[in-house]
């Protein structure tokens, strides 16, 4: 009895290894194992600048700003201008590169579209960076509220497609792209204080 036992698992064992599954076993397979990031040019530079936000907007701008709790410069249509501490209006070459950052860069099994962060995320959420999306009116459109140093983000309309897929090494690629575009403040990971806040 004990040796028809081995034989039948040993049977079992040889087709899982081929990849078939021995009949009565339920191989359970986690999508979110794998959410490294992996480059795919699905999309063109028109086709990513026909994506939301990007199709509303005129201009998009990266700023930065003092954190300060429930004082935030940039809500709901308004930007309280003067408390901006950098600003940078994307070229549209600027505008390739980040584009292609947020849509070409995949996870190998498509991430959960409703999560609210890129990659692993920490408790705080103290934003000192955004994206901001404007119209050729002036008028706030759209923007994400960003938190570097806590890899956190908030977007507004929180509701809308934004079509974002949230690999773990997005975030970084992100905060890199801030500092190529020349925003210092609130992208070095290396200080912990910042002065007036």
């Amino acid at each position: 009895m004990r040796h028809s036992i081995f034989i039948l698992l040993a049977l079992g064992l040889a087709e899982v290894g081929q990849g078939q599954t021995p009949p009565g076993v339920t191989i359970k397979e986690d999508k979110n194992l794998d959410k490294n990031c992996f480059y795919r040019g699905k999309y063109s530079e028109e086709e990513r600048m026909r994506m939301y936000p990007f199709s509303i907007s005129d201009t998009v701008k990266l700023v930065s700003f003092r954190y300060h709790k429930k004082n935030c410069p940039v809500r709901e249509n308004t930007i309280i201008t003067d408390s901006l501490l950098e600003e940078v209006i994307l070229t549209k070459s600027q505008l390739n590169q980040f584009t292609d950052v947020l849509y070409n860069n995949i996870t190998k099994n498509r991430g959960n579209p409703n999560a609210d962060h890129i990659g692993s995320v920490a408790q705080c959420n103290e934003p000192r960076n955004a994206v901001l999306y404007v119209d050729k009116t002036g008028k706030l459109k759209a923007y994400v509220l960003i938190c570097f140093h806590c890899s956190r983000f908030v977007k507004h309309p929180e509701k809308a497609e934004w079509n974002w897929d949230y690999c773990d090494q997005k975030f970084e690629m992100i905060r890199q792209f801030f500092v190529s575009a020349g925003i210092k403040y609130g992208t070095d990971l290396m200080i912990k204080e910042f002065p007036g806040e």
